[in-house]
């Protein structure tokens, strides 16, 4: 086999890495929705969904279905309904544009949470099913903003 067609041909089969392979920082940028996610266009401009890489498809994740997002170093996890999580090779910070900005909320360095699935809190931590996630200092306030308190039942 002659040298130079190996050599293009890795060349050219770099460009269609894995998704969860680290490839150089410029690359995602420039091949976003090839790099696992794509947000869904609907209702004149409403996000509605997610397309998020599996293998060789993209599935459709509806808003409504993720419970919260969570960062585990480089990669996160997306928690969804029935217990079900994906780990994606995106950070918090990559993922947080991607998501619904008035269904999602940042409440820790590590956690973002659809605001819609919170069934309580307690002090500085939110109830959502069985997860418990921490409130920071830093985000308190603005989560708090967020939620219509009456006050006290007896």
């Amino acid at each position: 086999m002659d040298k130079r067609y190996f050599l293009r041909y890795r060349q050219s089969a770099s460009a269609y890495a894995a998704p969860h392979r680290r490839i150089r920082p410029g690359w995602r940028d420039a091949f976003s929705g090839d790099a696992g996610l794509a947000a869904a266009s609907e209702n004149a401009g409403l996000q509605q969904s997610i397309f998020i890489k599996e293998k060789e498809r993209f599935r459709k994740i509806d808003f409504q279905t993720i419970l919260f997002v969570e960062a585990l170093g480089s990669y996160c996890c997306v928690h969804l309904d029935g217990g079900h999580d994906m780990t994606l090779s995106f950070t918090l910070a990559e993922i947080t544009p991607k998501l619904q900005s008035g269904a999602f909320l940042r409440v820790h360095r590590s956690y973002i949470v659809n605001i819609d699935r919170i069934d309580a809190f307690i002090g500085n931590t939110l109830c959502i099913g069985q997860h418990r996630i921490p409130v920071s200092k830093q985000h308190r306030s603005e989560v708090m903003r967020k939620f219509n308190i009456l006050g006290s039942a007896r």
